[in-house]
């Protein structure tokens, strides 16, 4: 279990490399003033560039539910004092979160639905096949069962339609069934233990994506809610932004993006935004060569309209 007093325990430095931050400013509209929802702060990344596009009285709430992000951030950009607000909150618990600050006129929202570098770098974490420590992957480890837990209170059955749907490997019914063997022999405690299992099943790797990528983007997204938290949080901005705000969602896989693209259609529909993006903005090259992880990122934007659809 994590300390709640983690801030003397951090490498403060973030790893974590923000992607599509100058559409991110173009998108929201983000000018001097103008107050904004970073709902998946992480690394600080986005809300420092939005603190300096808004300069001098622009503010950010930057709301993570994972404690080790806040504590860091909040070293990292200490230095812009109450402009910056900090909130241990779920994308999904934004009308929680919106009443809490009712003083202050939110112009937009930033939804970033990837992990973080310092997530996927940390030792101890386990969200990385490429480290070996415990099968936790829960983003907020103050709730929730860990991967492990999801695993072994899972049967085969579930297990491959968890790796098949979230993960989208057709090889997921014999993973799962290697997964069972692992956990009869009592060989499932760590992230090498669930690679082990999945090269039994998949092969060793061949090409450039690791023959366990798709297996721990499934159960990472099993253990977070990751789908139902971007669900929720999305038709919750939509719901309760005020006229002209925008909403900005960044995302990395098609199962992510499907979720974006088909509740902002909706809205467009009844009438309660319009499309700033006709179609999704992606990293350039440039950014692509410099960043790897962005290749498959997408952004799409709507604002909410000043008179609302039936």
């Amino acid at each position: 279990m994590y300390s709640l007093n983690l801030e003397s325990k951090l490498e403060t430095k973030t790893k974590h490399v923000p992607i599509l931050v100058n559409e991110v400013l173009e998108t929201l509209d983000c000018r001097p003033g103008k107050n904004f929802l970073d709902l998946t702060l992480g690394g600080g990344g986005h809300t420092e560039s939005i603190l300096k596009a808004t300069a001098p009285d622009g503010r950010v709430v930057g709301c993570d539910r994972d404690e080790e992000a806040l504590a860091r951030t909040r070293i990292k950009l200490a230095d812009y004092g109450e402009r910056v607000r900090f909130v241990h909150r779920a994308i999904s618990d934004v009308e929680q979160t919106l009443p809490q600050f009712a003083d202050m006129e939110i112009h937009g929202a930033l939804i970033d639905a990837g992990i973080s570098s310092d997530q996927l770098d940390s030792s101890s974490r386990g969200f990385s096949f490429q480290r070996d420590a415990d099968l936790d992957m829960r983003m907020d480890v103050s709730r929730g069962m860990t991967a492990r837990e999801v695993l072994m209170n899972s049967n085969e059955e579930e297990i491959a339609n968890m790796i098949y749907e979230y993960g989208e490997d057709r090889n997921s019914r014999k993973i799962a069934k290697m997964i069972m063997e692992a956990r009869r022999q009592d060989k499932l405690r760590t992230t090498q233990d669930l690679v082990e299992a999945v090269i039994k099943a998949n092969g060793p790797k061949r090409g450039p994506i690791h023959p366990a990528t798709k297996t721990f983007q499934a159960l990472r997204i099993r253990v977070n809610r990751e789908l139902e938290e971007l669900t929720e949080g999305v038709t919750k901005l939509i719901a309760l932004l005020p006229a002209f705000a925008r909403i900005a969602v960044i995302t990395f896989h098609s199962l992510e993006d499907r979720i974006v693209k088909n509740l902002f259609r909706d809205a467009v529909k009844r009438g309660d935004a319009v499309r700033i993006t006709k179609k999704p903005i992606v990293p350039t090259r440039e950014e692509q060569r410099a960043n790897a992880r962005s290749r498959s990122a997408k952004l799409r934007v709507i604002e909410i309209v000043g008179v609302r659809g039936e």
